[in-house]
């Protein structure tokens, strides 16, 4: 039975995949376990290693820690979302460029058919081009630059007759053994890697750029058209840059190692506090507060970069997926002519038939 991960569901309580358990079990159990020891001292000996109840460390520290991962998750989520905000307004940028160069650059001898085909090649091949900045753009955002993998190679074999579309074929497989580590607990399917320059997607962007200004300057496009177009390009250059800063801004350092030894300075201190007013249930107790507040602190270093393979990752390959889907469909067919649809036989008729019935009616009522 499939479940909606998405949804509420008991079926969620026993899930291992995609929960933080993998990461906190292990505090977790040391926690408990140092817990337990202190529980039996002081229930079993003469020791009592209680601290009185006026001394009031569990209030203090719970609002020092209520404040450090409010802010800490905040600070996450704010990137989680920012990130997915922009890759949705990048997604509306190719999608724009693309109806653009497809519907129109078009052909002002219309009599050259050999230019026709041209200039329906060259349309391809720069649409094809705006596949190639998703998928090199999602590479780039894993931080694998100057590596990318076998999805990005078939956008980059630039045949243009245009000036400035050299061949951007460098690729050249690598070892096994030269792939980048990531981060992330689970990965998904391996790919081989292959080198190429650094940031890739911001090269694309000048190739689509050229192809633009060339096509202005053959006068296949109009000027508010073109600049409608050389705006969508700085969009997404400003999406790169947008994307660089989502990941190359981490909480400072200073502040993760603080919350966490303050976590764990407030969990060690919790038997003390407890053992004497609730005696075994204090390791009941410790156990579900260490798992939830490491588990608070995981979620939050989990999806502050949400670019990775791991599974509270973005899907970035569905995502690319998706695109590459919608464009190929579109180029898979000729630019759309008014006169296949709009001046059809079947059209005629139907609105014919409808502005006589509107002259019938008005007749009518007059």
């Amino acid at each position: 039975m499939s479940i909606d991960y998405y949804r509420p569901s008991l079926l969620n309580i026993f899930r291992w995949k995609g929960s933080i358990i993998p990461y906190v079990i292990l505090p977790t159990l040391i926690l408990t376990s140092f817990t337990a020891i202190v529980t039996v001292i002081h229930m079993k000996t003469n020791i009592k290693l209680s601290i009185p109840q006026s001394f009031t460390l569990i209030p203090v520290t719970s609002f020092a820690i209520a404040l450090l991962l409010t802010y800490r998750l905040n600070s996450a989520c704010d990137k989680y979302w920012e990130s997915r905000k922009t890759w949705s307004a990048m997604v509306c940028a190719i999608r724009n460029l693309t109806r653009f160069i497809w519907i129109d650059v078009k052909n002002v001898n219309k009599t050259d058919e050999k230019e026709e085909r041209e200039i329906l090649i060259e349309k391809k091949v720069a649409i094809k081009l705006l596949i190639g900045f998703a998928f090199a753009l999602k590479h780039y955002l894993r931080e694998e630059e100057g590596n990318i993998l076998e999805d990005v190679k078939p956008y980059l074999n630039i045949k243009s007759s245009l000036p400035g579309f050299e061949n951007l074929n460098r690729l050249e497989v690598i070892t096994e053994n030269q792939k980048p580590n990531t981060s992330s607990f689970i990965k998904k399917k391996k790919q081989p890697f292959i080198e190429l320059k650094p940031n890739l997607p911001l090269e694309i962007s000048l190739y689509i750029s050229g192809y633009i200004t060339t096509q202005l300057r053959k006068k296949r496009i109009e000027p508010p058209i073109a600049s409608n177009m050389l705006t969508i390009i700085n969009l997404l250059v400003e999406y790169i840059t947008r994307f660089e800063r989502i990941l190359k801004t981490p909480l400072p350092i200073a502040f993760s190692i603080h919350l966490y030894q303050t976590l764990w300075i407030y969990c060690l201190s919790l038997p003390f506090q407890l053992v004497a007013s609730v005696g075994w249930i204090t390791i009941v107790i410790v156990f579900f507060v260490s798992f939830i507040l490491f588990g608070v602190e995981r979620i939050a270093a989990e999806v502050q970069n949400p670019f990775g393979y791991g599974y509270n990752h973005f899907d970035l390959d569905y995502f690319c997926e998706t695109v590459k889907r919608e464009i190929t469909a579109i180029i898979k067919h000729d630019p759309p002519d008014d006169s296949h649809w709009v001046f059809d036989a079947e059209n005629k008729n139907v609105t014919i038939q409808s502005m006589e019935d509107e002259t019938a009616n008005k007749e009518v009522h007059e």
